[in-house]
């Protein structure tokens, strides 16, 4: 099971087996937010382009190669499609189980 965004805060009932982003709050690239500026923060105010024009920025953008971080493999589709073929045969007889832990923090919270 593949999960985009996975909240440690509530975590899903099912464990999946893959989650794209581990987050407690997940506020959008072009919503209001908050970030830090020289240890102090700053309330940025969210962009008011119209949908269709952030859209096209986004999809006009060029992807980016990820180089690896020099102690491990970039993610190379040859690398991801190698992974996927190792495991194909067995990756779907593993079980289903709820995820009991609350994440990498003990407290479940930042805030």
């Amino acid at each position: 099971m593949f999960e985009h965004a996975s909240n440690w805060v509530d975590p899903s009932p099912i464990c999946p087996d893959i989650a794209t982003l581990v987050h407690q709050v997940v506020v959008p690239e072009w919503g209001e937010r908050i970030r830090v500026v020289e240890r102090d923060t700053v309330q940025e105010p969210a962009d008011e382009r119209p949908v269709e024009e952030i859209a096209a920025q986004i999809a006009s953008t060029p992807p980016a190669a990820d180089a690896g971080d020099s102690e491990t493999p970039p993610d190379t589709e040859e690398v991801v499609t190698d992974f996927v073929a190792s495991i194909r045969d067995t990756w779907l007889q593993g079980p289903r189980n709820r995820l009991l832990g609350r994440g990498p923090v003990r407290s479940s919270h930042f805030a």
